[in-house]
């Protein structure tokens, strides 16, 4: 479980590249190592990626849709797809994985 609040996906707060821009802007030239760490504390930047080196008109903007947030998505998604159709995700002992309506594959001739 977790004690973090519920977030509504629906109040999400828009992001941009404009605010990311910016804050990378306050990032760069920190002037010692210090302000860099309490800067990366404030911007949840931990480093440039290096994405920001392709030119900003081949680019779909950050970070709204990089490439390599886009792999991450695919490749999370599908597994966790397959795991659940598979019926092969740990769930706690009180769960039945024969009762998943949605474990459509966990049979080995189905698959």
């Amino acid at each position: 479980g977790s004690d973090h609040a519920d977030i509504s996906v629906f109040c999400l707060p828009p992001g941009g590249s404009q605010e990311y821009a910016d804050n990378l802007r306050h990032l760069v030239p920190s002037p010692s190592q210090r302000q860099l760490e309490m800067r990366r504390t404030e911007t949840s930047i931990t480093k440039p990626p290096l994405i920001l080196r392709l030119n900003p008109s081949r680019c779909l903007g950050v970070p709204n849709c990089t490439t390599t947030d886009i792999m991450h998505l695919a490749d999370n998604l599908s597994d966790l797809l397959i795991s659940l159709w598979r019926g092969m995700i740990d769930c706690a002992a009180t769960d039945d994985v024969t009762t998943w309506d949605w474990a459509v594959l966990h049979d080995a001739e189905a698959w």
